[in-house]
């Protein structure tokens, strides 16, 4: 009788722990994106009075665990700007630098730098805020417009780009 008991009881606790609810498994969570892989993509481009101008992109050219290296195709409708890039304690800002001597689509010779100085500006500039980037930069062409006979251009430029 009383195998018989502890034999029902086993087969009870058996029944109880064998009868569970299906395990549903959680979908893994994707790995946090590289800081630059952030910035990748296809960009609307509109001056700060919402009016279109041109369509650039991002891409990453190359990538090692120290060094990645960006092409903003299309820059500012002259040239594309290739940089390395650099990581911030602010991993949503475009460290764009300064590039002397880049040849535009036209064949003539730019200079391309990030405009950091000004402090009196609220706006968040060169970081990518949900899907846009407020890019400020200035562009000119003093050191060959001569030798190039073209005008002088000088450009304190703000745009903003739109991810698509």
């Amino acid at each position: 009788m009383k195998s018989r008991i502890n034999g029902i009881l086993l087969l009870i606790i058996f029944c109880a722990y064998s009868c569970t609810k299906d395990k549903t498994c959680l979908p893994p969570i994707p790995p946090e994106p590289e800081v630059w892989e952030k910035f990748i993509g296809d960009y609307d481009v509109y001056d700060t009075n919402g009016i279109f101008l041109y369509q650039m992109e991002i891409e990453n050219i190359y990538h090692d665990q120290n060094n990645d290296s960006l092409v903003i195709l299309n820059f500012n409708q002259n040239f594309d700007l290739r940089f390395h890039f650099q990581e911030t304690t602010d991993e949503k800002f475009l460290n764009i630098r300064f590039h002397d001597s880049v040849v535009g689509y036209d064949n003539y010779t730019w200079q391309i730098y990030s405009d950091y100085s000004n402090n009196n500006d609220l706006t968040i500039e060169n970081r990518l805020i949900d899907d846009t980037i407020i890019m400020k930069f200035e562009q000119t062409n003093i050191q060959h417009w001569v030798n190039e006979g073209v005008p002088y251009y000088y450009c304190d430029c703000k745009q903003v780009a739109v991810k698509q």
